[in-house]
This record gives structure tokens, sequence and C-alpha cells, in this order.
């Protein structure tokens, strides 16, 4: 006799549509596809009804158990990950785990393998700027779990949102910095052209910027405090905007400390990615001048590690090809 002959009409319709149901859970969604959902849904809550918030409602839906999550999880992995051609364990490898923990971890490492550096960004809504602060604040807050040894606590991070003073002061840096750059190699009409676009294009496309500054460092610049960045006179130029000499770690203390700062980038932005924020981890010539340094505060034996660029990602960059393959040459097998 058939099993439906013990079920009520409804509980038939609901087994009927649950078979027809070809759509794997939400939790296995990459981020891309989520935001292709969103955009078809002019209705759809704002972004504040983000990928992390509805990550979270994932947790209370019935997920599929066995050898049936990998049928479904494994395609979408194999999408995103840079190493689609090695057998990745995957959930129904870890036995004993509850549906919830399982999501947990799709959910976690679906965020790493498809966070990428975002470079082109739409223009800046300033409506957004409320949001912006506190998804900003949550990342740090991220941040701060990042491994330090013996607690040192040794990152400090700044940030700077557009429309304030010290965005206007950060464009200003920007400009002369590009400037200065593109002065020992071009013409002074076309180094400032190029100086001008650059700022431009900050600007209007981006949002915030965190400033990650590591202490316990060696002396990055020998002549600090010299002078006063306020009274700044044109002969002082190169000074304030050329590139300081970089000063790398000494000790083993201050490779530590420095290796936390990076590691607690790390999860900035993968916090940032997680509420679908561009986020670009930018060094060299902002980073080591002395009018970035004055900008901030720095103390003489602090380095700033990185300038964090926060917006609304244009352009979501494909998955590189990989210099090296996975299998026998970045995972080694002892």
């Amino acid at each position: 006799m058939s099993a439906n002959a013990f079920r009520s009409p409804l509980m038939q319709q609901i087994a009927n549509a649950a078979r027809n149901q070809h759509r794997p859970p939400f939790a296995f969604s990459s981020s891309s596809q989520l935001r292709n959902e969103k955009q078809e849904k002019p209705n759809s809550p704002s972004r504040s009804m983000n990928t992390s918030s509805l990550l979270r409602r994932s947790s209370q839906a019935k997920l599929v158990q066995g050898s049936a999550i990998d049928s479904l999880v494994k395609p979408i992995l194999t999408s995103i990950s840079p190493f689609s051609t090695t057998n990745i364990p995957l959930v129904s490898s870890m036995k004993g785990d509850e549906d919830e923990d399982q999501s947990s971890h799709l959910n976690l490492q679906s965020t790493i393998h498809s966070r990428r550096t975002t470079s082109a960004y739409n223009p800046f809504d300033v409506s957004k700027i409320p949001e912006l602060k506190s998804s900003i604040a949550r990342a740090i807050s991220c941040a701060t779990r990042a491994p330090n040894h013996h607690r040192t606590e040794p990152t400090t991070y700044y940030r700077i949102v557009t429309n304030t003073k010290a965005c206007e002061k950060l464009m200003d840096i920007c400009y002369n910095v590009a400037l200065c750059r593109n002065l020992k190699k071009r013409t002074r009409e076309e180094a400032e052209k190029n100086a001008e676009a650059k700022k431009k294009k900050w600007q209007d496309t981006i949002g915030a910027y965190i400033v990650v500054c590591v202490a316990n460092q060696p002396v990055q610049d020998e002549l600090f405090p010299c002078k006063d960045f306020d009274t700044r006179k044109d002969e002082d130029f190169e000074y304030w905007y050329d590139t300081l000499p970089m000063k790398p770690p000494q000790t083993e203390r201050q490779l530590e400390d420095y290796a936390s700062a990076c590691a607690s980038i790390q999860n900035m932005l993968l916090s940032l990615h997680t509420e679908e924020l561009g986020s670009k981890w930018a060094t060299g010539p902002m980073i080591r001048c002395r009018a970035t340094r004055s900008l901030i505060g720095c103390e003489i034996d602090e380095a700033i590690a990185g300038l964090i660029m926060v917006g609304d990602a244009k352009i979501i960059p494909k998955e590189w090809r990989r210099r090296r393959a996975f299998e026998g040459d970045v995972f080694r097998k002892l």
C-alpha cells in the first residue's frame, strides 16, 4: 500500500512540493547568487537585510543530510574555489555535527572563497553613511579577534568617512602624493592631470577608509617630529609627500605584532564581504609618507600596515589563474 494513503491531502501537497524543489537551501548560495536575487526583487528589504542577516536566518532552515549535502554544495564550492580540481572535504564528512554547525561551516568557507579585492566602485550614496559606520564597527570588532602574541594588542584602527574634514585632508594627500610620484617621470601638466583623476576617483566612489597602525615597530621616520604639517610651506613639498623607506620588523616581537595586524586586516575584509561591501587593502606611497602619518597622529614607532578602502563594489573580479597547483604544490602531504 502506498504511503500516501496515510497522509492527508495537505501533507501530500507538501511532500510533492518538496520533491519538485530542485533549488538548494539558501545557506548554500554564494554571495554573487545572493546579489543577483536581490536585484531581481526590487521590493526586497534594504541592505540592512543583507547577506549576514539572511545567513543568520538560514540556520532555521531544514538542511539535507548525508550525501545529499555533497551533491548540493560541491558545485557551488567548485564554482568559487580557486582549487576546484581538488577533493576538498565537505560537510558530510564531519560526523556528529548538528545541522546548524554544518550550515555555519559552509557559510564561512563560502565567504572566504568568494571574497575578492575590489578596485572599481559605484558612486557612493552619502545617505548610507550611518549604515556604513555600523558595518565598519562590526568589521573592526572582528579584526580585534586576530591572534596576537602574549595579548599585546598592537593594532589601532582609524576610520575616515567621506564628507568629513579628515577625508578632505586625506584627498589632498592623495593628490599630492600622486603628483610627487608623477613629477619624477612626467611633465607637470601630465602629472597634475593624473593626480587629479586619482583624487576624483577616490572622492566620488570610496565611502570610507580604515588606516591600520601597528605599534612597537622600528622607527619609521628618523626626522620625526621635525616640522608642523599645518604650517607646511611649498618648499617642504617633497618632505611631506615623498615616499619614506620601508623599515621592516627587526625583532621577533616586532614581526609577531606586524603579522597580527595583517591577520586582523583579513578578518576585517571578510566581515565587510559578508555585508556585501567591496574593499581593498592598499599599501605603497599613501601609507609611507609623512603627511598621512601626521594626519593619523602616528607615534614614532608605529608602522602603517594598510589603508583599507570600503565602498559599493561596481564589479566583482573573477577568480584569477593560479600560478601554483593546489595538490602537491601548495598543499603537500608528508
